[in-house]
């Protein structure tokens, strides 16, 4: 967990100076992916990475990329 710790230490330095507005958005697009993955995994039955991802797409209602 220690990248994760660090990559979501340099992400709160970032968004704290983005605009109110798109802190905003942030927060609603985190949430609604925190309620898919809640949703997808609590039910037991456990997608794969890439169904999970599929969700998260849609949810976004774009195609997303992650940076290599």
């Amino acid at each position: 967990m220690g990248s994760e710790a660090d990559h979501v230490d340099d992400m709160i330095g970032f968004i704290a100076n983005l605009p109110a507005n798109d802190r905003i958005e942030i927060v609603k697009a985190t949430y609604a992916t925190a309620v898919t993955v809640k949703s997808n995994v609590g039910a037991g039955d456990l997608k794969s990475d890439s169904d999970m991802w599929a969700l998260i797409q849609a949810a976004a209602g774009e195609e997303l990329r992650l940076a290599s």
